[in-house]
């Protein structure tokens, strides 16, 4: 789970751009709370393809359903903040 190590651990290299930030993880995705299995479903639900990767529609809010979605590393690059 690469965004839970970019939001919550200091020792992510890429944390700078993330939690540092003050960019979080919305609770329904979190570990604690049956995240994986909540993520998974979002995923399979909202356009998963192994080709993609997670993007935040709004750079400075949470990952969560309503702010991510699947992409290409393109559109990607092209909606970062850094």
């Amino acid at each position: 789970w690469d965004m839970i190590g970019r939001c919550y651990s200091e020792n992510s290299c890429n944390y700078k751009y993330y939690g540092k930030r003050g960019i979080t993880v919305c609770d329904e995705w979190l570990p604690e709370n049956n995240g994986r299995v909540n993520f998974i479903t979002w995923s399979l639900l909202n356009g998963f393809q192994k080709e993609l990767s997670i993007d935040r529609i709004n750079n400075d809010e949470e990952y969560s359903p309503t702010n991510c979605r699947w992409t290409t590393k393109r559109i990607q690059n092209i909606n970062k903040k850094y």
